[in-house]
Protein backbone atom coordinates (compact mmCIF):
# COMPACT_ATOMS: atom_id res chain seq x y z
CA UNK A 1 0.00 0.00 0.00
CA UNK A 2 1.31 3.44 -0.87
CA UNK A 3 0.61 6.68 0.98
CA UNK A 4 0.52 10.18 -0.51
CA UNK A 5 -0.96 13.55 0.33
CA UNK A 6 -2.32 16.18 -2.05
CA UNK A 7 -4.58 19.18 -1.59
CA UNK A 8 -5.63 18.33 1.95
CA UNK A 9 -6.55 14.73 1.06
CA UNK A 10 -4.70 11.57 2.03
CA UNK A 11 -4.41 8.76 -0.53
CA UNK A 12 -3.76 5.12 0.33
CA UNK A 13 -3.27 3.06 -2.83
CA UNK A 14 -3.27 -0.72 -3.06
CA UNK A 15 -0.62 -1.48 -5.67
CA UNK A 16 -0.63 -5.30 -5.74
CA UNK A 17 -4.18 -6.00 -4.68
CA UNK A 18 -7.15 -7.78 -6.19
CA UNK A 19 -8.28 -4.96 -8.54
CA UNK A 20 -11.45 -5.82 -10.41
CA UNK A 21 -12.01 -9.03 -8.48
CA UNK A 22 -15.21 -9.97 -6.67
CA UNK A 23 -14.02 -9.45 -3.09
CA UNK A 24 -15.21 -8.38 0.33
CA UNK A 25 -12.79 -5.80 1.72
CA UNK A 26 -12.21 -3.69 4.81
CA UNK A 27 -9.90 -0.86 5.81
CA UNK A 28 -9.28 -0.52 9.53
CA UNK A 29 -7.07 1.40 11.94
CA UNK A 30 -4.57 0.32 14.58
CA UNK A 31 -7.34 -0.36 17.13
CA UNK A 32 -9.04 -2.78 14.68
CA UNK A 33 -11.89 -0.31 14.08
CA UNK A 34 -13.31 -0.66 10.55
CA UNK A 35 -13.37 2.73 8.84
CA UNK A 36 -14.54 1.56 5.39
CA UNK A 37 -15.64 -1.59 3.60
CA UNK A 38 -17.72 -2.75 0.62
CA UNK A 39 -20.90 -1.40 2.15
CA UNK A 40 -20.14 1.61 4.29
CA UNK A 41 -17.60 4.19 5.40
CA UNK A 42 -17.07 6.69 8.19
CA UNK A 43 -18.16 9.85 6.34
CA UNK A 44 -16.27 12.19 8.66
CA UNK A 45 -13.00 10.41 7.82
CA UNK A 46 -13.32 8.69 4.42
CA UNK A 47 -14.15 10.38 1.11
CA UNK A 48 -14.25 7.09 -0.82
CA UNK A 49 -12.85 3.57 -0.84
CA UNK A 50 -12.52 0.62 -3.19
CA UNK A 51 -10.33 -2.43 -3.75
CA UNK A 52 -7.81 -0.04 -5.32
CA UNK A 53 -7.43 2.26 -2.33
CA UNK A 54 -8.89 4.75 0.10
CA UNK A 55 -9.07 8.56 0.13
CA UNK A 56 -9.31 10.16 3.58
CA UNK A 57 -9.89 13.66 4.90
CA UNK A 58 -7.32 13.10 7.67
CA UNK A 59 -4.02 11.28 7.93
CA UNK A 60 -4.50 7.73 9.24
CA UNK A 61 -1.15 6.91 10.77
CA UNK A 62 -1.60 3.12 10.69
CA UNK A 63 -4.01 1.80 8.05
CA UNK A 64 -4.68 -1.87 7.38
CA UNK A 65 -6.48 -3.55 4.47
CA UNK A 66 -7.94 -7.03 4.11
CA UNK A 67 -9.80 -8.59 1.20
CA UNK A 68 -11.26 -12.04 0.79
CA UNK A 69 -12.00 -13.02 -2.79
CA UNK A 70 -13.40 -15.95 -4.71
CA UNK A 71 -11.49 -19.24 -4.86
CA UNK A 72 -10.14 -18.69 -1.34
CA UNK A 73 -7.82 -15.81 -2.22
CA UNK A 74 -6.86 -13.54 0.67
CA UNK A 75 -5.05 -10.20 0.47
CA UNK A 76 -3.75 -7.95 3.20
CA UNK A 77 -1.70 -4.77 3.25
CA UNK A 78 -0.75 -2.07 5.70
CA UNK A 79 0.91 1.30 5.71
CA UNK A 80 2.34 3.63 8.29
CA UNK A 81 1.90 7.14 6.98
CA UNK A 82 2.58 10.60 8.26
CA UNK A 83 1.17 13.95 7.27
CA UNK A 84 4.72 15.22 7.73
CA UNK A 85 6.17 14.82 4.23
CA UNK A 86 9.69 14.45 5.66
CA UNK A 87 8.75 11.05 7.11
CA UNK A 88 8.54 8.32 4.46
CA UNK A 89 5.64 5.90 4.43
CA UNK A 90 6.42 2.29 5.26
CA UNK A 91 4.26 -0.31 3.56
CA UNK A 92 3.92 -4.03 3.18
CA UNK A 93 1.67 -6.29 1.16
CA UNK A 94 0.91 -9.93 1.79
CA UNK A 95 -0.92 -12.11 -0.72
CA UNK A 96 -2.02 -15.58 0.29
CA UNK A 97 -3.77 -17.93 -2.07
CA UNK A 98 -5.41 -21.00 -0.66
CA UNK A 99 -7.07 -23.54 -2.89
CA UNK A 100 -10.23 -25.27 -1.81
CA UNK A 101 -10.01 -28.93 -2.76
CA UNK A 102 -13.11 -30.99 -3.32
CA UNK A 103 -12.82 -34.68 -2.64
Amino acid sequence: MRFSQKGGLFFYTISDGPAGADCDYSYYNATDHVIANNYDKEPSLVLNSSLDGLVAFKCIEHLFFKATCGKGEFYSANVTGSSDQTVPAVASVVVLVSWLWSW
